[in-house]
């Protein structure tokens, strides 16, 4: 008996693409660029819902995020960051932080209070941090809330602490991980052609580079997750070529959770008035491409915080299967003029979901299940004194 997919798309022109979607053959990389420039969006919809559904049924995940951007200052100077603060040797830039002392204290007790179960640590690439800040960040986090998944430091942060330390990345990681690190997010991914790379961050590490971090992380057994930015300057090729890449890399070492497709926030960055931000049909196009072509990634996540709530429920039906998490002071979207808001919260999260008609389920990073609510109460509860 035939479902309604196959009515829909049976004499449609993208219907050789349903074709392999419904018995799982892999698309190539010539066939995901025929469809990013040619599909048709609805079908592309029923295509990537289908193949979520087929993957997580009715589930959609989300989490109860906080996020410790513990320094703006950069010595990288990409046109894409709103972020970031220039690093001077003698003195920080009066515009750039450190986050120190009782200031870390107050942001994990916050976090506890809000009943965080996960921390993000994402910061800027600085000489100014010895080996002992980070041990002492991870450590501080781990032992004031030791119920709490960290998940931290991008590929090009790993890269650079390791080298100033003269230790390799495989070196840094254990100790991070007996520090308490317990996956790697996929943000600096940007966009992995060269052409364009070189236009929006070109002092960043080669796309080649952010890979072997990750599938050194893999092969230490940390799961990590991927991004891929987009609206920026790039060719729709570029976005394939992209995708690629990661499906390439996730074949050898199978450690990727999930790609999270951002979309550039132009505001405040060099690149203002040179792009204008995205669509709501590219970023349905995208999402939807990600889904079909990535068929060895099991999740595809949005960040609501680069979306808005609205985009984030109707891209559910685009391929997401993930929301992300609450990101309780997160800084890098709201520089960017994004959607960051601390009165957003997970029941916020649960609730887009529940709308949408998808089963909330709440989950960590890797997605292990959420500490209970009698555990997180108990942790708000039992805060320590100041340290």
């Amino acid at each position: 008996m035939p479902n309604t997919i196959d009515l829909l798309l049976k004499n449609h022109p993208d219907g050789w693409a349903w074709t392999k979607v419904r018995a799982g053959e892999r698309l190539t990389l010539n066939e995901g660029v025929r469809l990013i420039c040619e599909g048709d969006l609805s079908a592309l919809g029923m295509m990537a819902d289908y193949a979520r559904r087929k993957r997580w049924g009715g589930k959609a995940f989300y989490g109860n995020s906080a996020n410790i951007n513990h320094t703006n200052e950069c010595i990288l100077d990409c046109d894409l960051c709103a972020w970031k603060r220039p690093f001077q040797p003698k003195r920080l830039h009066p515009e750039a932080y450190v986050v120190e002392g009782d200031d870390l204290i107050k942001r994990i007790d916050e976090a506890v209070r809000q009943g965080a179960w996960e921390i993000h640590i994402v910061g800027g690439i600085t000489p100014r941090l010895d080996l002992g800040y980070y041990e002492w960040l991870l450590t501080t986090i781990r032992d004031r809330a030791p119920h709490i998944f960290i998940q931290g430091f991008t590929a090009i942060e790993i890269r650079y602490i390791a080298k100033l330390h003269r230790l390799t990345p495989h070196a840094l990681l254990e100790k991070f991980q007996t520090w308490g690190l317990g996956s790697v997010p996929g943000g600096g991914a940007e966009l992995f052609h060269p052409r364009v790379r070189n236009l929006i961050a070109k002092n960043k590490e080669s796309a080649e580079e952010w890979i072997e971090i990750h599938q050194t992380a893999h092969r230490m057994g940390l799961h990590s997750n991927a991004t891929m930015l987009y609206g920026t300057l790039e060719e729709p090729h570029e976005i394939v070529h992209h995708l690629d890449m990661l499906r390439n890399a996730q074949d050898e070492t199978g450690g990727f959770l999930a790609l999270i497709p951002l979309a550039f926030l132009p505001a405040n960055t060099k690149l203002e008035g040179k792009v204008h931000g995205t669509t709501g049909t590219y970023d349905a196009r995208i999402f939807a491409l990600s889904r079909i072509f990535l068929d060895n990634f099991p999740h595809i996540r949005i960040l609501w915080t680069y979306q808005g709530p609205r985009m984030t429920q109707t891209l559910l039906s685009y391929g997401v299967d993930d929301i992300g998490g609450a990101s309780l002071d997160e800084e890098i979207a709201r520089e960017a003029a994004g959607y960051s808001d601390n009165a957003f919260t997970a029941s916020h999260l649960a609730r887009l979901l529940a709308e949408a008609g998808r089963e909330a389920t709440p989950v960590d990073s890797i997605y292990n299940p959420a500490p209970s609510r009698q555990v997180l109460k108990q942790a708000s509860a039992s805060l320590l004194s100041p340290l």
